[in-house]
């Protein structure tokens, strides 16, 4: 009787993971919070957390941070009692990116280290590779470009020793970022190809989605501006597809840039506001400020000079909340005009 629960609890499981895989996120919950029932049940730690590991991710995709936080905490607490280093080195990376949503950059590296530590101690390196490429995310936001690097060159290297075209495809997307940031455009177009390519190849939307959102930057900077605007519809397709609201929202912030350079101020307003409202239903209160610091340049191309200020006041309230020097400078900065 035991057996077959067990048996149940792990068919569910592994059925969730297919939901997961074609987005369909109610019955993928429904799956794990059935298969996390059954395998407490038949008193299996280590199913049940796999399963809440799992539900975190789904939390995570719903951008419900609280419930994904709870789960993964709970599924690290069984992973430990199970003695499964893995298990406990994926729920730490699972919450690292909890944290880095909501721009507590301490608790995200601390979370990152531990899992590559237990990741290391496990003997996986696909483990190390999401670890390490999660590390340079944070070294990315602190503006330590050069410990950013040399994490996603590492990161890249375990994936490919692991075999793995989908991490392979994020680290290589994050050095196309590193690369942006140091102005090195044909280094950055040649790495966003290279991550759509792999991406594409692990039938992987979200992370094709977020190339071609980088590859459209890296137009812009050329002012390919036909090039650019076909790369951020592209990645808005996709982001809507996979029912990733931040994503879409950043398309459609830079596609209101887009429109900015074209003088098509309408367009470019109606984008700005789309990308605002995507971000503050996804919480992100950084993009959120990025959208209204250009809201506020639309108003002040328009000599609208009240909405320009009240505009630039919020996104300045808002990128120092999300701990944004730089965006809160050029926040103020434009105030200043």
């Amino acid at each position: 009787q035991a057996q077959d629960v067990l048996g149940e609890g792990n068919d569910l499981c592994n059925l969730g993971e297919v939901h997961m895989r074609r987005n369909k996120l109610d019955e993928a919950e429904a799956s794990f919070l059935n298969a996390a029932a059954l395998h407490r049940q038949a008193q299996d730690v280590l199913g049940e957390g796999n399963d809440l590991c799992n539900l975190g991710k789904v939390h995570m995709q719903r951008n419900r941070l609280d419930e994904a936080e709870a789960a993964f905490l709970s599924a690290a607490a069984l992973h430990r009692q199970a003695q499964d280093v893995l298990g406990e080195g994926y729920d730490l990376l699972n919450l690292g990116e909890v944290h880095m949503r909501r721009d507590k950059l301490n608790e995200a590296e601390a979370s990152f280290l531990n899992a590559a530590a237990l990741h290391r101690q496990g003997k996986s390196v696909l483990g190390e590779g999401n670890d390490l490429c999660n590390l340079g995310k944070v070294h990315m936001r602190r503006g330590k470009l050069d410990e950013a690097e040399a994490s996603f060159l590492s990161a890249a290297a375990l994936h490919r020793e692991a075999k793995s075209v989908l991490g392979e495809g994020n680290d290589l997307c994050n050095l196309g970022e590193v690369h942006m940031r140091r102005d090195k455009l044909d280094e950055a177009e040649a790495s966003f190809l290279n991550a759509a390519a792999l991406h594409r190849q692990a039938q992987d939307i979200l992370g094709e989605g977020h190339d071609l959102l980088n590859l459209g930057e890296v137009h812009m900077r050329r002012d390919k501006l036909d090039e650019a605007e076909a790369a951020f519809l592209s990645a808005a397709a996709l982001h809507r597809q996979a029912q990733d609201i931040l994503g879409e929202g950043h398309d459609l912030l830079n596609l209101g840039k887009v429109h900015m350079r074209r003088d098509k101020l309408n367009e470019a307003e109606a984008a700005f506001l789309s990308a605002a409202a995507l971000h503050r239903q996804g919480k992100s209160v950084l993009g959120e400020g990025n959208d209204l610091c250009n809201l506020g340049e639309v108003h002040m191309q328009r000599g609208k000079l009240d909405e320009a200020e009240a505009s630039f006041l919020n996104a300045a309230a808002l990128h120092r909340q999300a701990q944004d020097i730089l965006g809160e400078g050029n926040d103020l900065c434009n105030l200043g005009k």
